[in-house]
């Protein structure tokens, strides 16, 4: 019992050492809104555009276009209705941020084309257009001449 004393009282000495503190790292914009996605929800229902309401948050220094703010508020609600029906009532806004920085990745990360005619540039090409006498001139040409 002596050891969850002194540990306990190590974590306590911990807090206090940063409670004054600052980070050195701000929390991220996108990880700001998700914290104000509830009041961000009440003023679109009220009737505020997003241009107005990207405005006033960078009356209170969070800088972000109309169009980053409608695209941060389509992914994060997108993110909410996933939890939701996976089964979380309530997410916390750890579990709506990894979840949006996960769709997020997957936006920049597309699925790589499976056509069968995706090849790469030192494989032989079975697409029509390269397949077709029109790829190679010569042929071309001596077709041509054989209609005449």
């Amino acid at each position: 019992m002596d050891e969850t004393h002194n540990i306990d009282k190590l974590a306590t000495k911990f807090a206090e050492a940063f409670a004054d503190e600052v980070p050195d790292k701000p929390d991220s914009v996108i990880w700001k809104i998700i914290r104000l996605r509830s009041d961000i929800a009440e003023k679109i229902e009220a009737g505020y555009t997003i241009e107005k309401i990207a405005n006033l948050l960078a009356k209170i220094d969070i800088h972000i276009t109309a169009g980053a703010l409608r695209n941060y508020n389509r992914l994060i609600f997108q993110a909410l209705r996933d939890l939701q029906a996976e089964g979380s009532a309530t997410p916390t806004h750890q579990d709506v941020h990894a979840r949006v920085c996960q769709m997020r990745r997957n936006e920049r990360m597309p699925k790589l084309a499976t056509k069968s005619w995706t090849k790469s540039k030192y494989e032989k090409s079975s697409h029509p257009a390269t397949a077709s006498s029109h790829a190679n001139p010569q042929q071309s040409k001596a077709r041509r001449q054989e209609e005449l």
